[in-house]
């Protein structure tokens, strides 16, 4: 669902691309791109050693998220 998320979202909004580049980057995103869960990206933070993770920003589709992760 995730995947079929990215590409409903993304595809109408990255309007400089032609069909040929779009479809690369579906390609790219469909077997190398899996999605990453919020606790996930946490936890990642966490097992690296930093004292403190957190979600900063999610963008208005909902699709984008940013992590600090402080020392």
């Amino acid at each position: 669902a995730y995947l079929d998320r990215f590409c409903a979202v993304n595809r109408p909004l990255w309007k400089a691309l032609t069909p040929e580049e779009w479809d690369q980057i579906e390609h790219h995103v469909r077997s190398c791109d899996l999605p990453e869960t919020h606790s996930g990206w946490i936890d990642v933070g966490e097992k690296a050693g930093f004292s403190r993770a957190r979600e900063v920003y999610v963008d208005p589709t909902d699709m984008y998220c940013l992590y600090r992760y402080d020392v």
